[in-house]
This record gives structure tokens, C-alpha cells and sequence, in this order.
């Protein structure tokens, strides 16, 4: 029998894995796990475009079918919404957003780092795009307005019940923000957290970059070919 003191590592490790259903197997580390984008020369390139923003990001939307159900025959043009809704957010850090494509997927109940695997099995892990995958799913259930970003590959799933929740932008903006190599700030943070989309908080409320991930990003942005 192990010590006592490695029995509670081994339990503590084990709960820390979430298997991802489509993906069986493979551990989905929470968003806030520190993330090493090293897929971002992948989809992120820098602009030719004259005047516009320095980089530009490729998006995949895929909108899952209650979605599509609730918005109608709107629905690709909602589903692009959402993501181009933080255009100007991701302006601030001189990257544009283009949504490449938007398709649609079907998502089964369950938490948000659940259907990572589910999106990417039946969209295709797209070899230059970021993959924003929405769900409307349980609409009146508990959280409906949420984001979760994968450590290990560059796929964001949102909860979308209201499309038009004017914070919205923040949450994508926050989202994405993980997706660049960001963290979350955590209690221990110094500086003016007001507004900051990367606080705790900053998903619902974030308006700015605060300077330090301004800098990161510009960092990891300038080492790109």
C-alpha cells in the first residue's frame, strides 16, 4: 500500500483530469492552466492590408443546433456576430479578426471543457483558424454565460443564450485572450484591475488589455514570421 502522502497525490492528480467526450482520453486542462500557444503561427499571420491592423486572426464559427433553431434563418450571420462583436477589443492589441467560415455542429449535454473534443471530432481541428464553437444548449440552465478555453489546442467553446448581451465581446475578447497565451490574473495581482478583460471578472466586464498583457501579446505577436 502506498504512504498516505502519495495516496493524496494520486487522488489529487486524478481529479484534476477531465476527459473530454469525442475525444476519449485526452486530458483538457482547465483555460487558466497557463497555456503555451504554440499553434499560433497557425492562425495568426500578419496583415498585408494598408491602415488595418497589424495581424490578422482566422475564425471558424460553429454554431450548435439550438442555435441555429433559436435564431432562424439568420443564424450564420448571428453565429459570425458573436465573434466580430470583439472586433475592436482585439483591435487594441492590433489584431483583426476574419471569420473564415461558419458551419454547424450538434452538441450534447454537458460542461463547456466537455465539448471540446465533441466540436473538433465533428468540425475538423481547422490547420489555420481558430475554432469558436457556440452552444445554446439548456438554455435555462446554470451558467448561461460562459467560456472555456482548451490548453491544448486552439478551439474556444461559448455559451451563447442571448446574442445580444451587450458583454459579450468581453467574454470572446477573454476568451481569445487565453488563446494568445494569457492567464488569468490572479487575487495577487498589482496594478488597476478596473476594466481589465484578463481579471477574474474581465469576461463580463473587461473593457481594455491591461499594459503587461498589451505587452505579452505584442510580444508573441512579434515573433511571428
Amino acid at each position: 500500500m502506498l504512504p498516505t502522502s502519495l495516496r493524496v497525490v494520486v487522488v489529487v492528480a486524478m481529479l484534476s483530469v477531465v476527459v473530454a467526450p469525442g475525444d476519449r482520453g485526452a486530458a483538457e486542462p482547465g483555460h487558466d492552466a497557463g497555456l503555451e500557444p504554440h499553434w499560433l503561427s497557425d492562425i495568426v499571420s500578419r496583415s498585408d492590408q494598408a491602415g488595418a491592423e497589424a495581424f490578422e486572426m482566422r475564425v471558424v464559427v460553429a454554431a450548435d443546433e439550438e442555435f441555429v433553431r433559436a435564431r432562424g434563418p439568420g443564424w450564420a450571420s448571428e453565429a459570425r456576430a458573436v465573434v466580430m462583436g470583439a472586433a475592436d477589443l482585439m483591435g487594441q492589441v492590433d489584431l483583426a479578426l476574419t471569420v473564415t467560415r461558419v458551419t454547424r455542429w450538434e452538441s450534447p449535454p454537458g460542461r463547456l471543457p466537455d465539448l471540446v473534443g465533441d466540436a473538433v471530432s465533428q468540425v475538423g481541428l481547422p490547420p489555420d483558424a481558430l475554432l469558436v464553437a457556440l452552444t445554446s444548449q439548456s438554455s435555462n440552465g446554470s451558467p448561461t454565460y460562459d467560456g472555456w478555453a482548451s490548453a491544448s489546442r486552439p478551439v474556444i467553446v461559448i455559451k451563447v443564450t442571448d446574442p445580444y448581451r451587450p458583454t459579450l465581446p468581453s467574454l470572446v475578447a477573454h476568451e481569445i485572450g487565453h488563446m494568445l497565451g494569457l492567464d488569468e490574473h490572479g487575487s495577487d495581482h498589482r496594478g488597476d484591475d478596473d476594466g481589465c478583460l484578463m481579471v477574474g471578472t474581465g469576461y463580463r466586464n473587461g473593457e481594455r488589455w491591461c499594459p503587461e498583457d498589451e505587452e505579452a501579446v505584442a510580444r508573441a505577436l512579434a515573433s511571428l514570421p
